[in-house]
This record gives structure tokens, C-alpha cells and sequence, in this order.
């Protein structure tokens, strides 16, 4: 048997712990142990995040020269504003930093077109453990890790 924070897998069935759903072996084209993204949408979030980096920094500039201290009116909006931007400065950034970070990940193929992604530890027993568990299992692994 192997566990980690997202999978259980036994000899019958891999439960993914975060849909509650057990795939029995039998309904499984293939199983990848590959080093890719993390997330399944990354091009999205590559495309979003250097969008952000790219604007924000210049509406920081363009901002700067308008806030005054000296007015007391406006003064918590204006910081509001302006701390604003560099948040989404900073979750530009790290969108960026999501999206291009490659780790090991299983992608799991059923034979109703879905793939689940999750990913696993960068322990190299987990990752040997696993290797050897699965292949024991009825189940077309493959496994191409670039350690």
C-alpha cells in the first residue's frame, strides 16, 4: 500500500483523497511517473502571471507621483491603492514561479478521457517506493523521471 497527502493507493484501487473518489484499476489506460507541472492549467497561469508582472510595475510608476501624505482625506485610500498593486505585483510573481516549476507529478489516465495530476514528494524513497508498487499492479506504468 501507498499513501501520501493526496493518493492511497491499495491493490485494487488508487483513492484520491481531495474528490473522495476511488478508480479501480480496471477503469485506468495508464499511469504516468513523469517531472512536469504541478498544475494542469499552467500556460494559463504562465500567461496571466507575466501579464500581471508586466502592467503592475508601471502602475505602481504612474501612481507614485499622486500620493500625498500631507492630505489627510485621502490618504488611507491612496495607500490602499498603491499596497493593492504590489499585491498583485507579488501574486504575478508567483503565479510565474507556479507555472513554470517542474516537480515530480502522476498523471493518472482513465478510459473515460479524464486525467487526474497530483503531485508526489521529491523523496527519492517515495518515489522508488511507488515505482515498485506499480508496478506489481495490473496497470501500464510509465515511468519517465529524470532524477
Amino acid at each position: 500500500m501507498f499513501e501520501n497527502n493526496y493518493l492511497k493507493i491499495n491493490e485494487y484501487v488508487i483513492f484520491i483523497k481531495s474528490l473522495y473518489k476511488n478508480i479501480a484499476f480496471y477503469e485506468i489506460n495508464r499511469i504516468e511517473l513523469v517531472k512536469g507541472h504541478v498544475i494542469k492549467n499552467w500556460k494559463f497561469s504562465f500567461i496571466l502571471g507575466l501579464v500581471m508582472t508586466i502592467v503592475f510595475p508601471f502602475q505602481i510608476v504612474k501612481i507614485t507621483p499622486y500620493i500625498d501624505p500631507t492630505t489627510t482625506l485621502n490618504v488611507q485610500f491612496q495607500m490602499m491603492v498603491y499596497i493593492s498593486l504590489y499585491i498583485f505585483l507579488f501574486c504575478g510573481l508567483y503565479l510565474l514561479y507556479v507555472s513554470l516549476s517542474k516537480k515530480p507529478v502522476i498523471r493518472i489516465f482513465t478510459e473515460d478521457n479524464h486525467m487526474y495530476l497530483y503531485p508526489l514528494s521529491t523523496n527519492k524513497n517515495q518515489l522508488s517506493h511507488i515505482v515498485i508498487y506499480l508496478s506489481t499492479c495490473d496497470v501500464t506504468l510509465i515511468n519517465m523521471l529524470c532524477n
